[in-house]
């Protein structure tokens, strides 16, 4: 809800969500995966597109759309 409330009173209709994972592991978790279609889901309900979810890790990173992981 947090997440959907930030992009919606930006006036923006696209945005990416990006996270850290402190532990240096760039893969996503279970939870990241589930927050993503979640999120997906809510944003065709108010016409927001989630670009990509981009995971950071030292100096690594993951991308849900560059590893097909559709959102």
């Amino acid at each position: 809800r947090e997440i959907l409330s930030e992009v919606l009173s930006s006036g923006e209709r696209c945005f990416y969500l990006i996270h850290n994972h402190p532990n240096g592991i760039v893969s996503p978790s279970e939870e990241d995966i589930k927050l993503t279609v979640k999120l997906s889901i809510e944003c065709q309900k108010l016409d927001l597109v989630l670009l990509d979810h981009i995971i950071i890790a030292n100096e690594l990173y993951f991308s849900f759309k560059e590893n097909s992981i559709s959102i």
